[in-house]
């Protein structure tokens, strides 16, 4: 016998399909270089026209700075505030020792003689490199993915198909978004599935819109059936 619970209910007298079957796919960090890439695109394009080269280099190499720090540490809320805080107060100090020391005239002449120079080939080897790059992230992920229907948490991954099973009923789904910033670039954050057959907890990390999947996780496990003896 099985028993309906309130969400499927819910959704019979709303006249709403009820989900079949929610798709999580797990991306490495590279994803989160996009901006990157897209700078790269960016600069490009400007590079043949009247913008300053040394302007095109200096944004660019500035870009891949910031991007490679979101890469390279974790941000989580405190530290975030931390951060942002510290900015805050330098920016403070420095309009303070300006009006004693000029700092930002001495800064100003600092940026100016730096020169970093490329040309549009280099920005175009940069962006066809993230592009293939990411071409075989989403080639990889339509092979490496979990599925889960009403019945089963499946692991697809392999590009002969393996399968790896889990029951779905009493599946537990927890959400974590430990990076801020990773966070802001996409939406993403970690799921943890704990499975009811085994006492082995599955992290998925760098889900995208992890807030959407939550949402599906929850309506699809709300309406599985719980056999009753």
């Amino acid at each position: 016998m099985g028993e309906v619970r309130p969400n499927q209910r819910w959704q019979d007298e709303a006249g709403v399909k009820p989900l079949q079957r929610v798709i999580m796919r797990p991306y490495p960090k590279i994803v989160f270089l996009y901006p990157t890439f897209i700078c790269s695109l960016l600069c490009g394009a400007l590079s043949r026209s009247s913008v300053a080269p040394q302007t095109l280099g200096l944004v660019f190499v500035t870009v891949l700075g910031l991007n490679m720090v979101i890469l390279a540490m974790e941000f989580s809320r405190i530290k975030t505030l931390a951060v942002v805080l510290f900015i805050v107060a330098m920016v403070f100090l420095g309009l303070y020792l300006n009006t004693k020391y000029a700092v930002l005239a001495t800064l100003q002449s600092m940026i100016a003689r730096v020169s970093i120079v490329a040309n549009s080939q280099f920005y175009l080897a940069i962006s066809l490199i993230f592009a293939a790059l990411y071409l075989i992230v989403y080639i990889n992920t339509r092979f490496d993915y979990w599925e889960l229907t009403p019945n089963e948490l499946l692991h697809h991954h392999g590009f002969l198909g393996d399968l790896e099973r889990f029951p779905a009923p009493n599946l537990r789904v927890t959400k974590e978004i430990g990076d801020v910033l990773e966070f802001l670039l996409l939406a993403s954050g970690r799921l943890v599935l704990y499975p009811a057959s085994t006492d082995r907890a599955i992290v998925l990390n760098n889900i995208l819109g992890v807030n959407r999947v939550e949402s599906k996780l929850k309506a699809l496990l709300g309406v599985i059936s719980v056999r009753m003896g």
